[in-house]
C-alpha cells in the first residue's frame, strides 16, 4: 500500500515489553494452539474482506515472496506467505486499512507505507541500541498482516510463540493485547460478527 502521508516518530516513555493477558482474550477464552496458518483460513479471511466491501487485486505478475521475509519467519511459508504472496492489493475501500500483500513486502520506497514501517518508526525514534535490539526481537517474534492508519496506527500480528493474533498501536507498537487465541478463531468472529466492537471497528 503505497501511501503519501507518514505517521511522526513517536517517543517512548516505557521499556519495551509485551503484555500478557492469560485467558483474558478479546475473542474467546485460551486453548492449544497450533503455530500453522492454514491457505483455508487465509481464504476464509479474505472472502469475510471482501463480503465487507474490501477491494482485493490479485497479482497478475510472479508471486514469490522476497527471500528477506520468508528468512524471517520461516514458520509462516506454506500459509500466511503463500496466500499474501497471491495478491497485489487488499484494502478498504478509502485505503486506511489493508491487509499487507506481495506488493508492500516488496516495496524498498520511503515514500509510502513499507510492511514494517511501524518497526522502522520505532527504530527511528528508540533511545539507544539496547531499546533498538528489543524492538528488532519484538518484530522478529510478531508478523505484522494487517495496518491502520486511520485512528492510532494500529495493526494486526500473529504472535509466533502460539500463533496468537495480537492487535497493537501507536506510540508502544510493542504492548500488543491479545485479539484472539488463533488465527482460526480470528477468522470465524470476522466472519461472522454482525456488529464489530474495537479494535476489529478500527482495523476492518
Amino acid at each position: 500500500m503505497h501511501l503519501t502521508s507518514r505517521c511522526p516518530l513517536f517517543r517512548r516513555n516505557s521499556p519495551v515489553r509485551e503484555e500478557v493477558s492469560g485467558e483474558n482474550h478479546a475473542l474467546g477464552p485460551a486453548r492449544p494452539l497450533s503455530l500453522g496458518v492454514s491457505t483455508q483460513d487465509m481464504h476464509a479471511l479474505l472472502k469475510a474482506l471482501t463480503d465487507r466491501s474490501w477491494i482485493v487485486e490479485p497479482m497478475l505478475g510472479p508471486s514469490l515472496m522476497p527471500s528477506s521475509i520468508t528468512e524471517r519467519y520461516p514458520m509462516l511459508e506454506g500459509g500466511v506467505l503463500e496466500v499474501l504472496s497471491q495478491f497485489s492489493r487488499c484494502s478498504r475501500p478509502d485505503e486506511q486499512s489493508w491487509l499487507l500483500a506481495l506488493s508492500d513486502f516488496q516495496a524498498v520506497s520511503s515514500q509510502g507505507f513499507r510492511w514494517n514501517e511501524y518497526e522502522i518508526m520505532a527504530l527511528e525514534s528508540a533511545a539507544n541500541q539496547q531499546e533498538r535490539d528489543s524492538i528488532t526481537r519484538f518484530w522478529d517474534e510478531h508478523f505484522p498482516f494487517l495496518l491502520a492508519v486511520q485512528a492510532d496506527y494500529d495493526y494486526l500480528a500473529i504472535r509466533l510463540s502460539d500463533g496468537s493474533v495480537m492487535h497493537g498501536s501507536a506510540p508502544e507498537w510493542e504492548l500488543p493485547s491479545v485479539l484472539a487465541p488463533s488465527f482460526e478463531a480470528f477468522v470465524e468472529y470476522v466472519s461472522t460478527a454482525v456488529q464489530v466492537p474495537y479494535p476489529l471497528s478500527v482495523v476492518l
